[in-house]
């Protein structure tokens, strides 16, 4: 019998990059990962008291037992869609460039050329890629520019300093907003 798809993180609600099966990594952020699992078990997910903030299990010695035997699936996945967590990413430049042991990352794009701007039209500027699909949108309004899209919280919004430097703020949160892919 095959288990639901989880569309949203357990903790917080909010809707996941990509529906999961496995409970425990329904999470969006490791934050929520953590928060849920302040109080609960990590393997039986039963309520615990803890006595200090190392403490992960329950005082049972199947889930102490369990917790030994399989580390890296009671914990939260430092991989995530391809990114590198700080420690690989660290190893890989010291690394030597001729080794052929570096993982490189790099964005679907190859920089800003493809991506273009639509001139201002009812207070609102728009950067497109080049397949036409929407990657910022910023609203002009009340000597303030306001980004829209990506959604972000709290909502930036910036000082009226020039169309261009607004326009590069907006691409630098699209370009942070990019998933992105392993280069081989």
């Amino acid at each position: 019998m095959t288990a639901a798809l989880r569309h949203s993180c357990r903790h917080c609600r909010t809707k996941l990059a990509e529906p999961t099966e496995n409970l425990r990594r329904a999470f969006c952020a490791r934050g929520c990962y953590r928060s849920f699992y302040r109080s609960r078990c990590r393997v039986c997910e039963a309520p615990i008291w803890r006595k200090n903030e190392q403490q992960k299990v329950c005082f049972g010695k199947e889930c102490k037992a369990e917790l030994r035997r399989f580390p890296e699936a009671y914990s939260w996945p430092e991989r995530r869609g391809g990114y590198l967590s700080t420690l690989d990413a660290r190893r890989a430049s010291e690394t030597l460039d001729f080794s052929g042991s570096k993982q490189v990352i790099r964005p679907t794009h190859r920089c800003l050329r493809e991506w273009s701007w639509t001139p201002e039209v009812g207070c609102e500027l728009e950067l497109h890629d080049q397949e036409g699909k929407l990657l910022a949108r910023l609203e002009h309004n009340g000597g303030r520019y306001r980004l829209t899209h990506p959604r972000t919280f709290p909502i930036l919004s910036w000082r009226d300093d020039g169309e261009d430097m607004a326009k590069h703020r907006a691409e630098a949160i699209a370009l942070n907003n990019l998933s992105l892919r392993k280069v081989a």
